[in-house]
């Protein structure tokens, strides 16, 4: 059976589990083919050096007209908190036996948000999704990140959509997107 999953795609035997524990040199159990598209990353991006030069270049960039651009989708973002995908699609079974996996199809204002978000100014390249992740679920962290912290969790929320469709929906629904919209605006200067 192959299951399709946008850009993803991964065979499996419908008789047998794919073993993750396996890591790169074992596959799956029972001899399932497990497919990884994508060409490898440079080490260059790899490099921690690299990283932490290019968080310095961003945060430098960072103004408050670029932090307003922002800030502009926080009413709306409330405003679809209900509903931010305007449906799911996927799901269905293929003549030839495989599977697509459902994926949400977000309204276009989700995605202007995030489209912004995706700017390098607001991209942590050096963050921890673990870290970024344990902040985001703790609203007292939330509430008193600095300007550092919410880059990183901004990092954390456009990159989790990647592994796992539903992410963006599930911050928005929850109000974690909008407390971190909060707090930046909280820490965003004031006009002279």
């Amino acid at each position: 059976m192959t299951v399709l999953n946008r850009s993803r795609t991964r065979r499996f035997s419908p008789s047998v589990r794919p073993d993750y524990r396996a890591g790169l040199g074992g596959g799956a159990k029972g001899g399932s083919e497990l497919v990884v598209a994508g060409p490898p990353r440079p080490a260059a991006c790899q490099s921690a050096g690299l990283a932490r030069m290019l968080a310095q270049v961003s945060r430098s960039e960072l103004t408050p007209e670029r932090m307003d651009a922002l800030l502009e989708h926080l009413p709306i973002l409330r405003g679809v908190a209900h509903d931010p995908a305007e449906r799911w699609e996927g799901g269905q079974r293929l003549p030839d036996g495989s599977f697509t996996l459902p994926y949400p199809v977000y309204r276009a204002e989700v995605l202007r948000f995030f489209e912004e978000a995706a700017e390098p100014w607001w991209t942590d390249y050096a963050y921890s999704p673990d870290a970024a992740a344990a902040m985001l679920d703790d609203p007292s962290a939330v509430a008193c990140a600095s300007l550092d912290q919410i880059r990183s969790m901004l990092t954390y929320c456009l990159r989790g959509e990647r592994f796992c469709d539903g992410h963006w929906e599930s911050l928005i629904r929850s109000g974690k997107l909008t407390s971190l919209l909060e707090r930046l605006a909280q820490l965003r200067p004031p006009d002279r």
